[in-house]
């Protein structure tokens, strides 16, 4: 992402008391109404069609509150059953853009996370894999739980870091669970390079996108990558190739990879 012009003072306190009154009103608002929303779904009609589409409205909406436009590129390569989606994960923004441009994809998250009022409840409800940081076996076991869904054509999305990346390096080393989950699933990996997220919402910052009154994100879908012939001793393989195609598309887009 190109360096994001100097804003005079005024605008910038413009700006910033804009993003002040999103991430402290705005937004918590927004998503209760959508959790309660979804939750409400989850409990009467049960539509997968009606959660994805209210999962995608919240993000869209979120990303409009801060100012934050989208652009994605590669949406082509998305393949029509299952697959998954591992992404380079900077910021809270990597999941509200990916979201808002692929509605019926599930994520994983933190398992604290899921202790949240409301909020978790509500993940859980959605499908999303709740991975416990640090605990291999109970996350393998979340993993073999959603080869079923997989099965039927369902897809996920993982960060293969581990978690949000603060900044050491463009790319941290890959975790082995997501690329085990690929090969035991028989699920093919569609890499994604999220550009402009880390700017937006940097870890550590309290307050969201005070770059100026709107700012890009852009989303690159790669070629797919098959899984079909791969076992779990190919895994490393598997892991280097993901790798070396995110680090080139990033190296491509002037990240000093």
């Amino acid at each position: 992402m190109k360096p994001a012009p100097r804003l005079p003072w005024p605008l910038k306190l413009l700006v910033y008391a804009r993003s002040l009154l999103a991430v402290l009103l705005l937004f918590p608002l927004w998503t209760a109404v959508m959790c309660a929303l979804n939750l409400l779904n989850n409990f009467t009609i049960q539509s997968r069609a009606i959660n994805d589409w209210m999962i995608s409205r919240w993000c869209r909406v979120t990303c409009r509150l801060f100012g934050v436009r989208l652009r994605a590129h590669g949406l082509e390569n998305l393949p029509a059953g299952t697959c998954l989606l591992l992404f380079n994960h900077t910021s809270f923004f990597d999941i509200f853009a990916i979201q808002s441009l692929v509605p019926d994809v599930r994520f994983g998250a933190k398992i604290e996370l899921f202790r949240i009022p409301l909020f978790g409840p509500t993940m859980r409800r959605i499908g999303v894999l709740p991975i416990a940081r640090g605990r291999l076996e109970e996350v393998l076991r979340v993993y073999k739980e959603a080869e079923p869904r997989a099965a039927a054509g369902e897809m996920f999305a993982l960060a293969p870091e581990g978690g949000r990346n603060s900044g050491g390096a463009p790319l941290l080393s890959f975790k082995s669970g997501p690329f085990l989950f690929a090969v035991s699933a028989r699920t093919p990996i569609v890499p994604v390079v999220v550009d402009g997220a880390r700017e937006v919402w940097p870890k550590g910052s309290l307050v969201p996108q005070t770059l100026g009154l709107t700012t890009l994100i852009e989303v690159h879908f790669l070629p797919l990558i098959p899984v079909a012939g791969v076992t779990p001793d190919d895994k490393q393989k598997l892991q280097a190739r993901t790798y070396q195609e995110m680090s080139e598309k990033m190296r491509e887009l002037g990240e000093p990879i």
